[in-house]
């Protein structure tokens, strides 16, 4: 693969003219080759293919990311980070950067040399400058990079009026062709099936070659499981820490800008003295957080790119001008809701968990309600049997009935018994 090392294009140093010095050429060469080989390495013909683009790309990311001087790492990750503004929001990225190129132009806004040819770096080496096209061709072919379109849709004609569409609602959801006169050459069932197959067809083959395997999952073979699911044991808590602050500082400052931009946009003039002072008092307090953010170390790049989303109306609730410190900050914020969910469900249980667990306790209880109930019963049960005898018997002349001892009960329940045994 030798075409790695040949500098063409953004990749070859020569094209960066108004560069300071040397090796700011090599680095914007190098950052260009690098952000080619980071696009094109998943598409490699082979495994090997793909390894060896990974490595130059992990190379090039080393020699300058982990660079002697300040000066050109601070480069680097500018470049890293305006990159990464135009892939996530292009659209804002475009705008942005309009602004500042008409302040710059009109001397309203002092930026310094490097860092605009950084942000115009960024935006040639993303297809987003000057002369380049928006169209859905390139797209399509990356979603489905083995699939010949061409073979399966009409081509385009230039200039070709599009006819109205003469379909009712109810045919244009059931599929009916636009042309109602290419319908009536349908005219037998089994044409029908035919063209109802090829479209199968076609949707098979489409869904095929969308899903065919780049390989990862054979690299990944090569792994043993122990390997490819263990859990990463990495201690991250000091870095975890830095970047919380970071998101921290950041989300200040953006919070800020937006809160400023919010009420100098609905102030008439005619507004009282309180709201003049609080302008006032977040155009400081915005001040403070750029400037405790910038002696924090953040970048001046992410500091400016917070301020600017705040600027144009975007809390940092609604989207972290920083998209990796953002979702880090969103991650931690759920565990410990989590964790703090947990905790109160623990203490909810716990008492009821140490009453339900206390040995003997439902088994005492309902022993003494047995016989509680059975004392009371005990107590009165003979004197309600008399009454009743009392009062079915009143008019008799036998002899009033009193309640035999329990050596008398014992005597009289056993002849019964062998009576009743008898009679069976």
């Amino acid at each position: 693969m030798s075409w790695v090392g040949e500098p063409i294009g953004y990749a070859n140093p020569d094209y960066y003219l108004d560069a300071a010095t040397g090796t700011e050429k090599q680095l914007r060469a190098d950052f260009a080759k690098y952000y080619q080989l980071r696009e094109i390495a998943p598409f490699g013909l082979t495994p090997a293919d793909t390894a060896e683009l990974n490595t130059h790309v992990n190379d090039l990311a080393a020699r300058w990311g982990r660079h002697e001087s300040p000066q050109w790492r601070r480069t680097w990750q500018t470049l890293q980070s305006a990159v990464m503004g135009w892939e996530a929001r292009p659209d804002l990225a475009r705008r942005n950067f309009d602004q500042l190129d008409r302040a710059r132009a009109a001397g309203d806004l002092t930026i310094d040399d490097d860092l605009w040819r950084s942000l115009q770096q960024a935006r040639a080496i993303t297809g987003h400058g000057p002369g380049t096209t928006d169209g859905s061709g390139q797209n399509s072919d990356r979603r489905y990079p083995n699939l010949q379109l061409g073979t399966s849709t009409a081509p385009h004609t230039p200039g070709k009026a599009q006819e109205s569409d003469l379909r009712t609602a109810v045919e244009r959801t059931l599929g009916a062709p636009r042309d109602l006169r290419s319908a009536a050459t349908i005219a037998t069932v089994e044409q029908v099936d035919e063209v109802i197959a090829a479209t199968d067809e076609a949707l098979d083959a489409e869904e095929q070659l969308g899903d065919l395997d780049n390989g990862h999952e054979a690299r990944m073979a090569l792994l043993p499981r122990t390997i490819r699911e263990a859990p990463v044991s990495y201690n991250y808590t000091e870095s975890a820490t830095w970047e919380l602050r970071q998101a921290a500082l950041l989300r200040e400052v953006q919070d800020l800008a937006c809160e400023h931009s919010n009420v100098a946009d609905t102030f008439d003039g005619h507004d009282d003295q309180a709201r003049i002072t609080r302008l006032e008092a977040l155009r400081h307090g915005l001040a403070g957080a750029r400037r405790d953010a910038l002696r924090a170390g953040i970048p001046a790049p992410d500091v400016d790119r917070a301020y600017i989303l705040g600027r144009d109306g975007l809390y940092w609730s609604n989207e972290p001008s920083d998209p990796r410190l953002g979702r880090i900050a969103q991650l931690t914020a759920e565990r410990d809701h989590a964790r703090a969910q947990a905790a109160s469900h623990r203490t909810e249980l716990r008492p009821d968990t140490s009453r339900s667990l206390s040995p003997g306790n439902e088994t005492v209880s309902a022993h003494d309600d047995f016989s509680a109930s059975r004392a009371a019963v005990g107590a009165d049960d003979g004197a309600r049997i008399v009454e009743a005898i009392d009062a079915v018997l009143a008019d008799t002349d036998v002899d009033d009935w009193v309640v035999p001892t329990d050596s008398q009960q014992v005597g009289a329940r056993a002849p019964a018994g062998r009576e009743m045994g008898a009679e069976l």
